[in-house]
């Protein structure tokens, strides 16, 4: 009868770890319970067995540190250095490529602690949260960062849950004075007294404690402060802010952290005496009631649970101010959640930096695989490189040397090659990451503050490669059988599946990362030129401002176009591509007024169809009359709704909220793209830019290819001598629709990197096991160079040593890269379908590379002399 083992590795595990004087009685003890338990339940007596010697775990029980051979670990890394010094070749090789992935893998480590520490450096994140307003819009539910001016308030005094909440929102870009030297600011914000309460950005000089209690404060940056002041005590000092008045510096900040959602340079108080002197009459009344969305407010709870009651009792004080009609749902948004959560919610309170789960998680999972490519290209060398080390075993073996004892010297060999690429690794790792923040357009740092989570971390990650790569290799070698070993003799199927699976596992990733780079290219090759249905190529768009632009328009235009090298100039309530969304509106039925369907309004003058180069289909264009003011033109997408071309001529109304407004469709124009390729093309109108729903907000301006730099300081001429700021505020329509781009093209560019690295490893391992193929068969060549054996004949036996595995590769990474790319494909609303030819051109290149190397190796073999290879022991 067979007789009933415990778990073989826990069982050894207690013998290594517990004390000689305990071993008996705890070891007698367990296997005792295992046999009982084994009759009723063997799979649970195993799992229970392990329970029990990783309790028996303790202090007490453990076998002290003196009782360690700190002698024999010391002839290990002795010996393990010397066998780095003898295998340069391998060495060198290995290194490179471990330190490859953990290069790749330590920026994906701080890319991913930077991406998931966004604003829990604040005290009180975890109960802080966003008020974000849902409104109901034609295009379906629209979650938006604005609320009432008045709701923080009513929040603090009524709400008993509620510890503190602060009103914020972004300052206008504008002028600061100081000691009679003006500096143009951009990132400012304006708060309420209680913002320091709610966040924890640290104040270096000033009050410290609550800056902003005072009227009139001011809170600088130690960038700004420095800036302004110099050397001088900023606390106490008087600046002009134009459009907001004098305020006095109450305190210095440090700069925000890269990991805040909000980024600003300056902070001051919510006095609006003066601003509200210079905007439109309604627009105070409008910005301090209940109706008014113009700020964001920040609530601190007592308790994160209490987060699900706050949609009531939002609605219970909205309902003292506002109609039922008038209401709109309030949820909150964890502060810790709002990097990521924010994505799809409108409004910003200046730079909001939003995070992207999705591409965070792409760069985690392509970051791991290329370490563990490393990994398992340097398992691929040293089960190759084992047929030389085979009488090294032996012999120890002879000499006396256990099993456990050679398994852990080939582990410490693998710990130190470790060492050395993670220190290589972290050697290069500063002066890489200038370009990974340059490229990617974060922030990342490697300071001393990141080491108490870094260390641990950097211990866990070489002790867990050194596992996954050393593991096996130090197995297979420690189990050769003496007499093979010592004539030299190491036949192991199970290392040499191992090694082919590996290979086809490097490839897999080397084609893969190669044919997703190409598809991302093709695609974004397709989204960048495709026709957009309007002449985007050589257009400014200049942001208006200020009432002095608006006003003002018509004798700009006319100063702009006496310039030769500007053709056309028109003036948009929102530019058609690229920018800030339009005016959502109603078009009513012909027949039914009760039928309708949500469009888009853009509002332009005369020149605008001409202007932006779209192609009108049917009708006329824009006159330049009175009647232009109550004419539109209709988007193909909208005619279609209206039966086709024949709307031409036809009075239509538009209607929003309780305005309607009676106008004449006068053409057609083709389809054109209003927003970026992941959304289809919906109903669009233009009507005049003198319209009941949306002002003058863009001049674009249609320049000639030459001379552009001397043009553009031409319109910021005459721009300036109309805008009150004296600042313009313009781009290329070419760079506007990039940024709708922004994830693809960071998506691209880790992926251009990585297939760098991935294609690098895999030859680095073809290279080193093509050198040790070669180095385990010097007399079969010597023999075939003896009988005749030529170049191709050579390069012949090596190919066959390696493509079979690239070629299984291949069938295996295609099904997987054309479904994960469709399924990336499929977010877009006009994609490519993937060109075969140019995926069939990069499956070619990489073959044409491995047959480089092979020829080359087969080169080095064909010039040796037979005579020397016979010879070789």
């Amino acid at each position: 009868m067979m007789k009933i083992r415990p778990p073989k590795y826990a069982h050894r595990f207690l013998r290594w770890f517990c004390k000689p004087d305990f071993l008996e009685e705890i070891e007698g003890d367990l296997i005792q319970l295992f046999d009982q338990r084994y009759t009723s339940n063997p799979a649970k007596a195993r799992r229970l067995f392990w329970w029990d010697v990783i309790r028996s775990f303790r202090w007490v029980n453990l076998e002290p540190l003196g009782a360690i051979n700190w002698v024999l670990y010391r002839n290990y890394v002795k010996t393990g250095y010397r066998r780095l010094l003898v295998d340069r070749q391998f060495s060198f090789i290995s290194i490179l490529g471990l330190s490859l992935g953990l290069v790749v893998f330590s920026i994906m480590t701080l890319y991913l602690i930077h991406e998931l520490s966004f604003d829990k450096f604040h005290e009180k994140s975890d109960r802080t949260y966003e008020v974000i307003q849902l409104f109901e819009n034609p295009d379906g539910p629209d979650p938006e960062i604005f609320t009432s001016f008045n709701l923080s308030k009513a929040l603090r005094e009524e709400v008993s849950f509620v510890e503190t909440a602060v009103t914020i929102h972004g300052a206008a870009s504008t002028w600061f004075e100081v000691n009679g030297e003006r500096y143009f600011e951009e990132e400012g914000i304006v708060a309420g007294k209680e913002f320091f309460q709610v966040f924890d950005f640290k104040l270096s000089a000033g009050d410290t404690k609550n800056p902003l209690a005072l009227k009139r404060s001011i809170v600088l940056d130690e960038n700004l402060a420095s800036k302004y002041f110099g050397e001088e005590d900023p606390i106490g000092k008087v600046l002009s802010i134009e459009r907001y008045g004098l305020f006095t510096v109450r305190g210095i900040m440090e700069p925000v952290p890269a990991n805040s959602t909000m980024q600003f340079d300056y902070i001051i108080t919510q006095d609006y005496e003066v601003f509200f002197t210079m905007v439109a009459p309604r627009f105070p009344s409008f910005f301090q009631s209940w109706e008014g969305s113009a700020t964001t407010t920040f609530v601190v709870l007592e308790d994160q649970s209490q987060a699900a009651l706050f949609p009531r009792q939002a609605k219970q004080i909205l309902r003292k101010h506002l109609d039922e009609q008038a209401i709109n749902p309030h949820y909150l948004l964890s502060l810790e959640r709002l990097h990521f959560g924010s994505v799809g919610i409108d409004g910003r309170v200046n730079n909001y930096v939003k995070g992207n789960k999705q591409q965070l998680l792409i760069f985690s999972i392509v970051a791991a695989l290329i370490l563990v490519m490393a990994c398992a290209n340097y398992v691929n060398l040293t089960t190759a490189r084992s047929i030389h080390r085979g009488k090294e075993v032996g012999v120890r073996k002879v000499m006396g040397a256990q099993r456990s004892q050679l398994s852990v010297q080939f582990k410490v060999e693998s710990l130190l090659i470790v060492i050395c690429a993670f220190a290589l690794a972290l050697g290069v790792l500063p002066f890489l990451l200038p370009l990974v923040n340059e490229l990617f357009e974060v922030k990342l740092q490697f300071t001393w503050g990141h080491l108490p989570l870094l260390v641990p971390l950097a211990v866990f990650i070489i002790l867990a490669v050194t596992l996954l790569s050393g593991f096996y290799p130090a197995l297979v070698m420690s189990r050769f059988r003496v007499i093979q070993a010592v004539k030299g003799l190491t036949p192991n199927p199970g290392a040499i599946t191992l090694r082919k699976t590996l290979i086809v596992f490097q490839m897999m990733m080397a084609f893969g990362v190669l044919l997703v780079l190409n598809i991302l290219n093709q695609q974004l090759n397709f989204i960048t030129e495709k026709d957009l249905g309007f002449d985007s190529d050589d257009l400014m768009i200049v942001e208006i401002n200020g009432s002095g632009i608006r006003n003002n328009y018509e004798t700009i235009k006319t100063e702009l176009l006496k310039r030769p090298e500007i053709s056309n100039v028109t003036g948009l309530t929102r530019m058609i591509s690229g920018y800030r969304s339009a005016a959502s509106i109603y078009a009513q039925g012909l027949n039914d007024p009760e039928q309708q369907i949500a469009v888009r309004f853009y509002g332009m003058d005369k020149d605008g169809v001409n202007t932006l180069g779209l192609h009108l289909l049917a009708g006329a264009d824009f006159t330049g009359s009175g009647q232009d003011s109550l004419s539109v033109i209709l988007n193909e997408s909208a005619a279609a709704y209206y039966g086709g071309n024949e709307i031409v001529g036809e009075w239509i109304t538009l209607q929003e909220d309780d305005l309607a407004f009676r106008t004449r469709v006068v053409g057609v124009v083709e389809d054109f793209h209003y927003s970026s390729m992941h959304d289809t093309i919906g109903p669009v109108v233009m009507g005049h830019y003198k319209n009941p729903f949306e002002g003058l907000d863009d001049i674009v301006i249609r320049l000639n290819s030459e001379n552009q730099p001397e043009t553009i300081a031409y319109v910021e001429r005459i721009h300036n001598e109309f805008d009150e700021n004296g600042v313009m505020t313009w781009e290329m329509l070419d760079d506007m629709k990039m940024r709708e781009y922004k994830s693809e093209l960071k998506t691209n560019r880790m992926i251009k990197i990585s297939s760098l690295f991935a294609v690098v490893i895999a030859l680095a391992g073809v290279v080193g096991l093509m050198i040790y193929s070669v180095n385990a068969r010097v007399k079969e060549f010597g023999i075939r160079r003896v009988l005749g054996a030529r170049y191709l004949d050579i390069l012949n036996i090596l190919a066959r040593i390696i493509m079979p595995q690239v070629g299984v590769a291949l069938i295996l990474v295609v099904p997987i890269v054309w479904g994960v790319m469709n399924n990336w494909l499929y977010q877009f609303a006009y994609s490519i379908t993937p060109d075969m030819f140019n995926l069939t051109l990069v499956v070619a290149s990489v073959f044409f590379v491995i047959v480089s190397v092979l020829s080359i190796v087969a080169r080095i073999v064909i010039k040796k002399d037979p005579a020397n290879s016979l010879r070789y022991e």
